[in-house]
């Protein structure tokens, strides 16, 4: 009897053996293929036997943290007012079957941008890795659709060797932004759920001054960013004791301790009020200029404006017929590069207007209105004045502007 008892004890401990790890290769069979926690959502392949040792299973991209070859998270760090977005080198997805149609490419450049949720202005260091030697990048904010009219260049500079021979960028600044994404930005939701899409583009495809791309040097050229941003611009809370208007592209004043301006224009309609409202999706522009010096140096650029219009940038002093106006520059406004149908005008110039507002200008004591009109309905020179009035065609300043000449 004792030796049946032990008979049976062996043959069941070799059966266990031989049970074991047939069920562990079965298993193994059966998760074959994993998910990844990263953004993407790209599946990995795995093979069916584990990793021989510990550095195997540190290697193995399924135990990776970032398995989609995310370098770490985006979001706010915590609860503070600070954010991280991991920018990255893409290309399609060959298989297209995600929503974000696009990769990160392994091993490729990348980037991380530190900046801050809120203030009045959009303050960042940026770092790129495994750049291109000697090719000069610029971060910007791209706002969709292409050319990315509205865009923000945030900084800009040249790729630099580091101590392990690859190409190094760092880029730092504090840009008065206003709020991103701005109201024209087709990522821009009202409920706050769209954001603003950063990227590191060549120089050479971005045209800072009239804020849009000129080129598209190729998708391999870029980096892109892992998730959508926010900025909250806390000087745009409130305009002159106002709530600040939505349909408005931006903050309108000084840049940050600068002696630059910038002055946001806009198509309006009258309703009977003194605060004539922005048209939603009108026509805007935009005027960057300076505070003070011996000239008023300025560069507008006018979008959504009826192409072969004669248009005039001027200053304009109240009331009608704005007796004493400064004829600011001209220009004709032509079709957009890029999008069917859009008009768009350049002006540009250095004009000795003296202090503005002039002592006459009922808005003295607030400062200068800047109006874009019709050249037809302008006289300029020293007996300036409007001989005409075509409100609907016109733009409005978003704010008054004040300018110190230093000559006088």
């Amino acid at each position: 009897m004792y030796k049946k008892i032990m008979m049976l004890v062996v043959v069941a401990f070799v059966t266990g053996l031989l049970v074991i790890p047939s069920m562990a290769k079965d298993h193994g069979n059966n998760n074959g293929k994993v998910d990844s926690p990263g953004k993407s959502g790209v599946a990995h392949q795995h093979a069916n036997n584990a990793p021989a040792d510990l550095d195997d299973i540190r290697n193995n991209h399924s135990m990776d943290k970032f398995a989609s070859g995310e370098k770490g998270p985006s979001g706010p760090a915590g609860k503070s007012n600070v954010g991280h977005l991991y920018l990255y080198e893409k290309a399609p997805d060959s298989d297209a079957t995600r929503e974000d149609p696009w990769l990160i490419v392994e091993g490729g450049m990348w980037g991380k941008l530190k900046y801050n949720l809120s203030g009045p202005t959009f303050d960042f260091v940026f770092n790129g890795h495994g750049l291109p030697i000697g090719q000069e990048f610029t971060l910007i904010y791209y706002p969709d659709p292409w050319p990315a009219n509205g865009l923000i260049c945030l900084g800009s500079g040249i790729v630099v060797e580091d101590e392990d021979g690859a190409g190094s960028i760092h880029l730092e600044g504090s840009v008065d932004t206003g709020d991103l994404p701005i109201i024209s930005d087709e990522n821009y939701k009202e409920d706050g759920s769209g954001g603003a899409k950063i990227f590191l583009v060549p120089t050479s495809d971005v045209d800072c001054v009239n804020q849009v791309m000129v080129h598209w040097s190729g998708d391999d050229a870029n980096l892109y960013e892992v998730a959508l941003i926010t900025f909250d611009d806390t000087d745009t809370d409130v305009v002159e004791g106002k709530p600040f208007m939505t349909k408005e592209k931006g903050k309108s004043g000084q840049a940050g301790k600068s002696n630059i301006g910038h002055l946001y224009l806009y198509e309006k309609t009258d309703d009977g009020s003194d605060d004539w409202p922005i048209v939603d999706g009108g026509a805007w522009g935009k005027m960057k200029y300076n505070l003070s010096g011996p000239e008023f140096n300025f560069v507008f650029n006018g979008h959504g404006l009826p192409i072969g219009q004669d248009y005039t940038l001027i200053y304009y002093p109240d009331p009608w017929p704005a007796n004493g106006l400064i004829c600011l520059g001209s220009g004709i406004v032509v079709e957009d590069e890029y999008v069917e149908g859009v008009g768009n005008v350049h002006i540009k110039g250095s004009v000795e207007t003296g202090d503005l507002p002039i002592e006459s200008d009922y808005n003295y004591s607030d400062g200068a209105k800047i109006f874009l009109v019709p050249t037809d309905d302008v006289v300029c020179g020293d007996q300036g004045t409007m001989v005409g009035w075509h409100g609907e065609l016109n733009l409005y300043e978003g704010a008054f502007i004040t300018f110190d000449d230093t000559d006088e």
